[in-house]
């Protein structure tokens, strides 16, 4: 009987060691974890008021070296942007602009100064024009000493309008050429003017003289004898004292006493409020050139001359100065 009942206990105590193992053999699952992608949101301007329609800034430290940013609608709904920094940009660009535009300037003081004019002595100088969707405006214009919250906010629409023409070719400066101009006369005319450096060289034209009864007055010379064909280049307003003219000569005639024509008959006078300070007269081959112009215009143009492989005649000074 001991015995059975020690083989009861016996077999209780394995029971009890098994169930007991099986328990410490469980496992607890990993927690799951999972990883969210990532995506990238461009965030475009937050723009409060109305969005601007027409931009036009613009900062010099004289009235010869002027940087200055333009924006405006085009018919197509394009935007027209030009920019004149260290380099000229100009293009058109996406109507989205409006809003880059308007964000940059609601980071900077510019609309606080709408009807400052402030003219001083000194040649700094800065104007500010800008219009909005609700007909409000933006005004004002400063010579002399220029505050520095216009000067900064400059600075801020500067790199604002430098990543808008990013995409946009550097603009390179080129007179306008009016009518067909003789092909040997258009391209020593472009060649010197290239040359030349002249900022202002977009607001001149390239025409052919024709010869008729202005031809003498047009060119400088007695008359039309021994000329071939004539080009000028001028600027579009008369406030600007150059003339640029060059002939080809018909066979025979004699380039000396054309250049000696030249010289004879310039008119120091025939500009407007405004006067050349200097003239060259100068040959190559069969054609004479006569250049007048005032000041930097008059030796950025006799260096293009020399570098296109004209011979200088000779150089005079305006003797009315």
């Amino acid at each position: 009987m001991k015995r059975f009942i020690a083989m009861i206990l016996a077999a209780v105590m394995v029971l009890s060691m098994t169930a007991c193992g099986n328990q410490s053999e469980t496992t607890t699952a990993a927690p799951e974890t999972t990883t969210e992608a990532v995506v990238e949101t461009t965030t475009a301007p937050v723009v409060e008021g109305p969005v601007i329609t027409f931009f036009s800034l613009s900062l010099g430290e004289n009235y010869e070296n002027i940087k200055s940013i333009t924006a405006f609608a085009n018919e197509d709904g394009t935007v027209h942007v030009e920019y004149v920094g260290d380099v000229k940009k100009v293009g058109d660009i996406s109507a989205d602009c409006w809003t880059t535009i308007t964000a940059a300037m609601a980071q900077t003081e510019l609309a606080a100064l709408h009807g400052q004019d402030a003219w001083g002595e000194g040649e700094a100088n800065g104007s500010m024009y800008v219009e909005f969707a609700d007909g409000t405006a933006v005004n004002v214009g400063f010579s002399g000493e220029i505050p520095a919250s216009y000067t900064a906010g400059y600075a801020i629409m500067d790199a604002c309008f430098a990543d808008l023409t990013a995409d946009l070719e550097v603009y390179v400066p080129q007179a306008m050429v009016m009518g067909e101009v003789d092909a040997t006369l258009l391209a020593e005319m472009s060649a010197i003017l290239s040359a030349s450096g002249i900022e202002a060289l977009d607001m001149f034209t390239i025409g052919q003289v024709m010869k008729d009864e202005y031809f003498a007055y047009s060119v400088g010379l007695t008359s039309d004898a021994g000329i071939a064909s004539a080009a000028n280049c001028a600027p579009m307003m008369m406030t600007t004292a150059y003339s640029l003219v060059i002939v080809t000569l018909e066979e025979g005639t004699d380039a000396a006493a054309v250049a000696a024509d030249f010289e004879a008959n310039l008119d120091w006078t025939k500009w407007v409020c405004v006067a050349p300070t200097d003239a060259m007269i100068a040959t190559k081959g069969n054609m004479v050139l006569c250049l007048m112009a005032a000041d930097h215009n008059f030796y950025q143009t006799s260096n293009g001359i020399a570098g296109a492989g004209w011979t200088t005649v000779n150089t005079l000074t305006n003797p009315m100065q």
